[in-house]
């Protein structure tokens, strides 16, 4: 595991301040909008700008692992640290596999978008 510049208890904290039952009909209590937006939160717009990608893969499986622990009732402290099935590490595969790269080029493109606009935002 990385060291994660966001503690354990401000990871589970931010994810109980953005969970919402989930609502078929409400899609900002879906799984990856609420998990956006604590990633968000937490990762974007700071002064120094964005980790590095490894360190914000950790950081979103942290979000889904407490966002799933919630989700099904159980303690998000446990499941913190617990993988989920088929989870694993950002590997160079992953990040060259054809549609996931161009996902990801699209994802990373807006999120550093994102990041610039809030960090210009604080000054």
């Amino acid at each position: 595991m990385s060291e994660l510049p966001w503690n354990k208890r401000d990871i589970i904290d931010a994810v109980i301040a953005a969970y919402r039952p989930f609502d078929r009909k409400n899609v900002s209590s879906w799984a990856t909008m609420v998990g956006m937006e604590v990633f968000m939160r937490m990762a974007l717009g700071k002064p120094e700008g964005r980790a590095a990608p490894h360190v914000e893969h950790e950081l979103w499986l942290r979000i889904r692992r407490v966002y799933q622990a919630l989700h099904e009732r159980r303690d998000p402290n446990a499941a913190y640290e617990t993988p989920i099935d088929g989870e694993g590490p950002l590997t160079t595969d992953m990040q060259l596999d054809g549609a996931m790269l161009q996902s990801g080029r699209d994802l990373r493109k807006l999120l550093d978008e994102l990041d610039h606009d809030l960090r210009r935002a604080r000054r």
